[in-house]
């Protein structure tokens, strides 16, 4: 788990915020699934991070549009986890609360 964190924390540090994709996210939720990251801990501190990503710059309007990921995309990413056994359901509302914020 630790060096599944240092790996997804590095990765999203070198990710120029502009240029987070749906494809980026996608990988970073591959990866994941493929290191079976299982401590829920990590998880919700990806999908916080993501959350951080997806905050319009310099404005403090609730509605203002969210176009550096695709929000449905991240949902698709969760429920595939969740199914495979990686997030239990009580967590993934969680996340996704998160990530609708």
């Amino acid at each position: 788990v630790r060096l599944f964190h240092c790996i997804f924390a590095r990765t999203v540090t070198l990710l120029p915020t502009a240029d987070v994709t749906v494809q980026a996210c996608g990988a970073i939720m591959d990866s994941m699934a493929a290191l079976r990251a299982r401590d829920d801990r990590v998880l919700l501190a990806a999908a916080m991070k993501l959350n951080q990503l997806l905050e319009p710059e310099g404005t403090d309007d609730p509605d203002a549009t969210r176009t550096l990921l695709n929000l449905q995309h991240v949902s698709f990413c969760l429920r595939a986890l969740s199914k495979l056994g990686f997030v239990q359901p009580s967590t993934l509302h969680n996340l996704m609360a998160t990530c609708r914020r």
